[in-house]
């Protein structure tokens, strides 16, 4: 989410960005509901809905109606660090351009990297350097297909419009109906990753006791207002982003000394499920427009793409690699489940609470927000169809509900974070991968040759074979741990 994180900034639909109101707070940074703020947009109305003793970035997120993004991010250990754009209009250098985009994709999902290891042995870290290499570049063409439609006189658009430019209502809708499942898929999944690091951090306490004051606790947050202390967190995602990488690398270290655990080169059965959680930890593309507009130098944006990619890539990769070298087949989904199960002196043991902690206070925070977000979508559907809003009471029971709903899916799923996280990969092919290829081709198609007709037909039906092929096994699998294959 994982989406949840997973909160993977967007929002869904085609208005264009006022930017008296994104710019009239100063601000030495834009925070998450800010940035979201910037990405898809609902309706056409300039009046937000009242909510009383909203924060300003909060009011400015409901005065262009945010989605999706936020939520997307939330489940993630981290969110855009969207860098330095005061009242004057200063924009964001390369170096804070970089930083933007790994902290966009880098989240949660981290923790799962050496599970992918597992599935597929070694072979894993082909997987990832494949898939970094190609979301990258299906994420330059997100940007020149917005580039494209900028062009041709759409002010500053979102992913929703995009769609709508490209392929009609249908694309418009595609994107919303993928966001939105997405961001549904991302707060069970943050629930799992909360109750699963909280009941490692009192090991002493009966998980079922844990899980249950983790509900007592997250209760009171559907209340909250005012998302000012919340949104100021994006620094801890940096930090337990580092905390993982140090940990990890310890745990190499301390057991270099020790019998290898069994380990694989190749292992093909485990391709589809390895290949789905690695898109998981690669969806954000709908976030980049944004973070270009932000750029500064933008001349530089594509090699500061790629450079963030093969960053991402050395992130994701050193603690798949680390992970597999020390726990082998015995990985979990989560890799805190095995540091919690070794020995550990006195250094790997602060780490190790320092990065359980880090994680659950940051994924504990971002659930309230997240659900907030998802409101906010029905919300405008709701507008759209009706004209009007919710009062704040029937906010509230909306909250309630997918708060509830929420944890009553992380308990039916609490076993199967991989495929909560696998489902949130194969959406993400759809939204980071086929999307941005078809968008592209469809605004440049008449200036094509015939080889590059030939490349992107060839990169579409490739991914839709991928797709295809993941979404089936992954979905056998899952039905044969139910005990419902053969």
């Amino acid at each position: 989410v994982p989406r949840t994180s997973k909160l993977r900034l967007s929002s869904l639909a085609a208005l264009s960005p006022n930017e008296d109101v994104l710019t009239s707070h100063p601000t030495t940074r834009y925070t998450s509901l800010e940035y979201a703020a910037r990405t898809l947009r609902w309706g056409s109305s300039s009046t937000p809905p009242s909510r009383g003793g909203l924060c300003e970035p909060c009011l400015r997120v409901w005065e262009t109606r945010v989605s999706f993004q936020t939520a997307r991010r939330a489940p993630m250990l981290s969110e855009p660090l969207v860098g330095t754009k005061d009242a004057a209009g200063r924009k964001s250098s390369r170096v804070q351009t970089a930083l933007n985009i790994m902290n966009n994709y880098v989240g949660m999902t981290l923790l799962s990297f050496p599970f992918c290891a597992r599935e597929a042995g070694w072979a894993s870290a082909a997987i990832l350097l494949v898939l970094s290499a190609f979301c990258a570049y299906t994420g330059w063409l997100v940007v020149q297909a917005y580039a494209r439609i900028v062009a041709d006189g759409h002010a500053a658009p979102s992913y929703a419009q995009l769609g709508q430019v490209c392929l009609g209502p249908a694309g418009k809708w595609l994107v919303l109906v993928s966001s939105t499942f997405e961001t549904l898929v991302s707060i069970p999944g943050m629930f799992i990753g909360i109750w699963a690091n909280a009941a490692l951090l009192f090991p002493s306490i009966t998980p079922s006791l844990v899980i249950a004051g983790c509900i007592a606790v997250s209760l009171p947050a559907n209340g909250l207002s005012d998302f000012t202390m919340l949104s100021s967190l994006s620094l801890l995602g940096i930090i337990s982003i580092g905390l993982v990488c140090l940990a990890v690398g310890y745990d190499v270290l301390a057991s270099s000394d020790q019998l290898a655990p069994p380990r694989e080169l190749v292992d093909l059965d485990g391709f589809p499920m390895a290949s789905s959680i690695t898109m998981a930890g690669l969806t954000g593309h709908v976030a980049l427009f944004p973070i270009y507009e932000e750029m500064r130098e933008q001349t530089y944006f594509k090699q500061t793409l790629f450079a963030s990619f093969a960053l991402i890539f050395l992130i994701y990769g050193s603690v798949q690699v680390g992970g597999y070298c020390v726990y082998g087949s015995t990985l979990d989904i989560l890799v805190t489940t095995n540091m919690a199960s070794g020995e550990r002196g006195p250094i790997g043991t602060v780490l190790f609470t320092l990065v359980l902690s880090a994680i659950t206070f940051k994924l504990f925070c971002s659930v309230a927000g997240t659900v907030l977000v998802l409101v906010d979508i029905f919300e405008n559907v709701y507008h759209e169809q009706s004209g009007a809003r919710f009062d704040n009471a029937t906010a509230m029971c909306w909250r309630l509900a997918m708060w509830l709903t929420s944890i009553v899916v992380a308990g039916l799923a609490f076993s199967s974070l991989q495929y909560v996280t696998a489902l949130i990969g194969i959406n993400s092919v759809l939204i980071s991968v086929l999307l941005p290829i078809f968008f592209y081709v469809k605004l440049h198609w008449q200036s094509m040759g015939r080889l590059r007709k030939l490349w992107f037909g060839s990169l579409s039906l490739l991914s839709i074979l991928m797709v295809v092929a993941i979404a089936c096994v992954d979905i056998q699998e899952f039905t044969r741990s139910l005990g419902l294959g053969a």
